[in-house]
């Protein structure tokens, strides 16, 4: 264990316990910091497993064990992939108490990278612009700091997006300012992500494994993970893909999400992905249960502002997918993370008055 945090050199685990009580005789100190310091205090003790809390993005959030041997193998994955050597820069914009953050933390050990820490806000870089070889954010974070700067990341090499959707609008902001952004595709039993493709405005392209994952589709059309070293067993999703070959997928949707009307199934991502570029306020498409249909697909917007024509917008749809309600919620119920919790959402729908 070689690496830096905020230009300073930590060396072995008795040098992150020494940065720790450092940091922690400091008078005052960010919750970002001390969430960095538990983690890092948890990572070089003895134990061979350590604790991770889910987003909740499809459930409750629960706390699941892993191995810390598989955190770093996916990291020296991730690592590998994106060309990162030893002295390059990171940022860490994201909270340690999740998976994401952590394996942050866990890629600069492993690659003798210099981390730096900024607070976990929408916008962490106060309209100026940042310069790093590898940084990994949300998507309101990387909106927010685009439409405060749009040169926000000229200097950044890399940067990876997750923990949610990517909209039109903001493939938009980095096509137009020429980002090098990623979208990945993982979750937290994984340890992040395992597959990886670059944010274009009109092109899609299909997910890319990272090296030694396998997957496959069970009875359903679900994606099925084989991780060796990362996951000790076969993971089965709840994510309907279609497979390209051994290392590139397409994600069509969750089957959970999947909306049976009239008996034909539509995936609520994929109209979704159709009004992207349509539709400037924040919306989403559910199935909400109808006596004669079975579900009717409904899109719900965010707010109380009726976008222009909106009937028009809704026209490229086909027969199945076409919208047949509208809603207004003042107010996505999201995790901590930022994604939109769809369930939570329907209830809100349905209990209106």
């Amino acid at each position: 264990m070689d690496f830096q945090i905020n230009n300073e050199r930590i060396v072995g685990a008795q040098g992150a316990l020494l940065w720790c009580e450092k940091q922690l005789k400091e008078k005052q100190h960010s919750q970002e910091i001390l969430d960095l310091i538990a983690f890092l205090q948890l990572w070089v003790d003895d134990a061979e497993t350590i604790e991770i809390k889910t987003s909740g993005s499809t459930g409750e959030p629960k706390v699941i064990s892993v191995k810390k041997s598989a955190m770093r193998l996916s990291a020296q994955k991730t690592l590998r992939f994106f060309h990162l050597k030893a002295q390059q820069t990171a940022i860490l914009a994201m909270s340690t108490n999740y998976v994401a953050g952590k394996m942050m933390v866990v890629r600069a050990i492993e690659g003798g990278l210099n981390l730096l820490t900024l607070p976990v806000v929408s916008n962490p870089f106060e309209k100026k612009a940042v310069e790093a070889d590898f940084l990994a954010l949300v998507p309101l974070q990387v909106q927010t700091a685009l439409e405060q700067n749009s040169s926000v990341f000229s200097q950044v090499k890399t940067l990876i997006i997750g923990g949610g959707t990517i909209s039109y609008e903001l493939k938009k902001l980095l096509f137009h300012n020429e980002v090098n952004a990623w979208e990945t595709f993982g979750m937290t039993e994984t340890l992040s992500h395992i597959a990886l493709r670059p944010v274009e405005l009109d092109v899609k392209k299909p997910f890319e494994l990272i090296e030694g994952v396998m997957i496959n589709k069970d009875e359903r059309g679900c994606l099925v993970v084989n991780a060796p070293g990362i996951c000790d067993d076969l993971i089965v999703t709840n994510d309907i893909i279609d497979i390209q070959d051994k290392t590139h997928f397409f994600w069509l949707g969750r089957f959970d999400n999947v909306i049976n009307t009239g008996g034909v199934k539509v995936f609520p991502e994929a109209i979704e992905a159709k009004l992207q570029s349509q539709i400037d306020v924040e919306y989403c498409v559910l199935g909400v249960p109808d006596a004669r249909l079975g579900q009717k697909v409904t899109l719900v917007l965010e707010g109380e502002n009726v976008p222009d024509d909106l009937s028009e917008k809704l026209s490229s749809l086909n027969k199945y997918e076409k919208i047949r309600r509208v809603e207004y919620v003042n107010h996505f119920p999201r995790t901590e993370t930022g994604k939109i919790q769809r369930g939570k959402l329907l209830e809100k729908v349905l209990n209106k008055k």
